[in-house]
């Protein structure tokens, strides 16, 4: 099944693949400014792909999120990392449930998507 044939409330059910994720991984830590950037952050810091993947964060997000459950995030969505309850209601995960509808990071994270695509749109 296509991520375009997924049900979704709230956001689009596109993804890239595990392979794909890794590939843009490899490009982002060898802009080492990136990896310093993430890690001036006090707190947790991610970086998101325009489908809402984690591609990069900081040392700070690998010790939160491998002391709740020890696995690999890359490629998740945020709902996913965080094992939030509405990121599996949905065959297409974090975002688009009916709940996501009411998230404040989901809400964050679309709205931000959405002005950057405009802007890109808006210069061409």
């Amino acid at each position: 099944m296509k991520a375009t044939d997924y049900k979704t409330y709230f956001d689009k059910a596109e993804r890239i693949s595990l392979p794909e994720i890794k590939q843009l991984q490899k490009s982002v830590i060898n802009l080492s400014c990136i990896q310093q950037i993430l890690e001036a952050f006090p707190h947790i810091a991610l970086l998101l792909n325009e489908y809402r993947q984690i591609v990069a964060y900081n040392s700070k997000a690998i010790n939160y999120f491998f002391g709740n459950n020890g696995s690999e995030f890359f490629g998740q969505r945020l709902g996913e990392a965080l094992n939030c309850v509405h990121s599996k209601e949905m065959e297409a995960g974090c975002g688009t449930s009916l709940f996501c509808r009411e998230c404040g990071a989901a809400q964050s994270i679309k709205k931000k998507l959405t002005q950057e695509k405009n802007q890109f749109q808006n210069a061409e």
